[in-house]
């Protein structure tokens, strides 16, 4: 990626599974948005809906030491 910087917004509840997916997953995988984790400078910004019910260190990850 030649991006210097990558903002995700996640919204809505359904997404989740997805959020948490991005959390576990590490490495190359067929779940391409973990590839962002690779990049030295990505910023996900989730709603509330799409952070209720992640588990708390899923939710500590996410959390911005600025917020």
């Amino acid at each position: 990626m030649e991006a210097r910087e990558i903002f995700l917004v996640v919204t809505g509840a359904n997404k989740r599974d997805v959020v948490e997916k991005l959390y576990q997953e590490n490495g190359k995988t067929s779940f391409e948005p973990a590839d962002l984790k690779a990049h030295r400078m990505v910023n996900v910004i989730l709603d509330k809906e799409a952070a209720a019910g992640l588990p708390e260190d899923v939710k500590a990850y996410f959390t911005s030491r600025f917020a």
